[in-house]
């Protein structure tokens, strides 16, 4: 699990106040760009074992892998439902799902660190999942970061905002995408 390289700046920026992160976090940026890939780093990160320079996550630890593999029990990752049979219905995550954050969040940590919870994108929560969890940012539980990643952070309830610090994650150059793009074997040389 990694970010893509034109985040690098972003990742440096977090590591220099890594001690003092705050307890909510939102990864702001066009789509596409990489937000989730970075929460998922960010969330492998906070929970490494054995962190490397930078706060870089090791990949290695067992804390690491559970993250990779989206098994590990102090990382929850809220979407929103997808609906059967209705495609045209606007997907959202409801109150429901943020009271499964709120009991993830009381209980205690399974590896004795920090726990994690990411929402992508955050401008699905209607509004009563939004108040809902406004609650919980207001009066955090210890020992728990949450990371929203939003597309359109300008649909996200002001006061939900308000109690967010944002990073505005950066977009790849043309030339950068086309250099990631070939890596990868994905774009034809030129």
């Amino acid at each position: 699990m990694t970010y893509l390289p034109w985040h690098q700046a972003n990742w440096q920026q977090l590591s220099q106040r890594w001690n003092t992160l705050p307890h909510a976090i939102l990864l702001s940026g066009q789509q596409g760009i990489g937000k989730l890939a970075f929460a998922g780093y960010l969330a492998q990160a906070l929970l490494c074992e054995r962190p490397l320079a930078e706060h870089h996550a090791c990949g290695l630890c067992t804390a690491c892998l559970f993250v990779a593999q989206h098994t590990h029990p102090d990382c929850m990752v809220v979407q929103p439902e997808s609906e059967e049979g209705n495609a045209r219905k606007l997907l959202q995550i409801k109150v429901d799902a943020i009271r499964n954050i709120l009991a993830f969040a009381q209980l205690s940590s399974h590896q004795g660190g920090k726990r994690v919870v990411v929402i992508e994108p955050a401008e699905a929560l209607n509004t009563q999942a939004a108040n809902a969890l406004l609650k919980v940012l207001e009066e955090p539980p210890e020992n728990v970061v949450f990371v929203l990643v939003s597309h359109h952070s300008d649909r996200l309830l002001p006061t939900v905002l308000s109690r967010l610090q944002t990073v505005h994650l950066s977009t790849p150059s043309p030339d950068q995408a086309m250099a990631y793009l070939q890596q990868q074997g994905m774009a034809a040389s030129s």
